[in-house]
Formats: structure tokens, sequence, C-alpha cells
């Protein structure tokens, strides 16, 4: 678990320098598509949220989603998230199945891959790291875009209620929810 809690404090500092703002605006097509990404996490009744606009002032966030496809054909989403605001960071890695909706929620010990039939999230909120055990995900308005290759980039609204576990403490069965509306000017 520690190598994967390292993993994900290098990828949210790789995320902190990879990001970049650019001219993707509000879609006037999409009511919905303020141009506004945003997120709420519950844990336990006590709600942390943020959201930031197009307008290149992040606060502190950073942001980072990518879409894969491997040769296989099998389907994934990738989040990385940190607010240093409300010392929150999450990461989700969703195996997406045929209908286009991930995997439950998993703690397996193999550890996640894109051809996964579960899907792992980790939250870090101060100084409690949670890990995700059982749950379900649920993912609309999916888009991609500068797919190369295999990966892209990706944007959506993701809706996550699950059982998490402390991996500081033996507190198990936190409950969680979060919510995620993902726009495309905030990805790279």
């Amino acid at each position: 678990m520690k190598t994967l809690k390292s993993t994900l404090m290098a990828l949210l500092v790789i995320s902190v320098f990879s990001c970049s703002k650019d001219d993707d605006g509000p879609n006037p097509d999409n009511p919905d598509d303020n141009g506004e990404s945003s997120y709420t996490i519950t844990v336990n009744g006590t709600e942390y949220s943020n959201s930031w606009d197009s307008e290149g002032d992040s606060g502190g966030q950073s942001l980072f989603s990518t879409y894969t496809e491997n040769s296989a054909g099998n389907k994934a989403l990738s989040l990385f998230l940190s607010d240093e605001e409300n010392t929150v960071a999450i990461e989700a890695d969703l195996t997406l199945k045929n209908n286009g909706q991930p995997y439950q929620i998993s703690n397996s010990p193999e550890g996640w891959d894109e051809d996964s039939e579960f899907s792992s999230v980790i939250i870090l909120i101060g100084d409690k790291d949670y890990g995700g055990v059982s749950g379900t995900v649920t993912i609309a308005n999916l888009k991609t875009k500068n797919i190369t290759g295999e990966a892209g980039t990706a944007t959506y609204d993701l809706e996550l209620e699950g059982s998490f576990d402390d991996l500081n403490s033996e507190e198990e069965g936190v409950q969680v929810t979060v919510t995620f509306h993902i726009q495309p000017n905030h990805i790279e």
C-alpha cells in the first residue's frame, strides 16, 4: 500500500506540471457545461468540495483525466485530483464494462490494470488515507479527445458511493460518496 501511495503522490506532482490552460470554453450546446469543473466528497457525513472555472486560476487544484483502450479492446478511465485548499487528493482507476459503465470498486491485492474486472479508488484527506473496499461508480456524459494510439483525455460526470477503509488505522467501513463534473478546459 505504501508503494500505491507513493505512486499516487508522484502522479499528482506530475499532473501539477502537466496541466495547462487551453482555449476550450463553455459549450453552448450543453446547458450543464458552464466551463466549471467541480467535486464533492463526503466521508462519514463530512463534506469536502471545490470548483474552478475556465479563467485560469485553479486555486491550487490539479486535475488529470485519461481514457485508454488497449489492443485487446479493454477501456479504462484514470482520474487524479489534488486540491491544496482542502488537502484532498483522489486517484480513481476505472475499468469500463461493455456498456461503458465502470466495474464495482474492490481492493484486490493483485493491484489494478486496464484488464481488471474491478475499479480502484484511493482518497487522501489530510492525514487520512482511504482505500475503496466495495461500492459502485456511475459515469455520464463521457467524451474523449486527443486520442493518439491507445490513450487520450476524458471529460465526464462521475458518481461514486462506497465503503472504504482508513489505511492508517483500524477504521473499516467508512461511508464515502463522491461526485465529479470534469470539463474539457481543465484537461490537457
